[in-house]
């Protein structure tokens, strides 16, 4: 399942936190920057979001299934925060952490702006 799927960050700061892990593990990254209307508006029907690291394989990650990934064309952020706030899944900021995409971009060098070492 986590195969097919390219997995985007978010926020800078989720992103930043990943690669300085990687980087502990010797692991040599870059930093990709996207226009995301462009990326993502040809495969929006692939596209989805996940509130968890469903991407992360260095630490142990929470248990991932179907209703991780959230269609994106569906998706109601509003409707999903206060349902997981009555049920007391989060208290503070509950942020999408995952864009995924399942299948490829062949089209995301057109979408790229910026390229640089992690």
């Amino acid at each position: 399942m986590l195969n097919a799927r390219v997995f985007l960050w978010t926020d800078e700061r989720f992103g930043r936190n990943n690669l300085h892990a990687r980087s502990l593990l010797g692991y040599e990254s870059e930093w990709h920057v996207y226009d995301t209307l462009r990326l993502l508006t040809p495969v929006r029907d692939r596209a989805g979001i996940s509130a968890i690291n469903a991407g992360a394989t260095i630490h142990r990650a929470p248990r991932r299934g179907r209703a991780t990934f959230a269609p994106l064309l569906t998706f109601d952020y509003d409707e999903r925060r206060g349902r997981r706030r009555k049920a007391g899944l989060i208290r503070g900021r509950d942020a999408v952490r995952d864009v995924t995409v399942h299948g490829d971009l062949p089209h995301a060098a057109h979408a790229l702006l910026d390229v640089a070492a992690a």
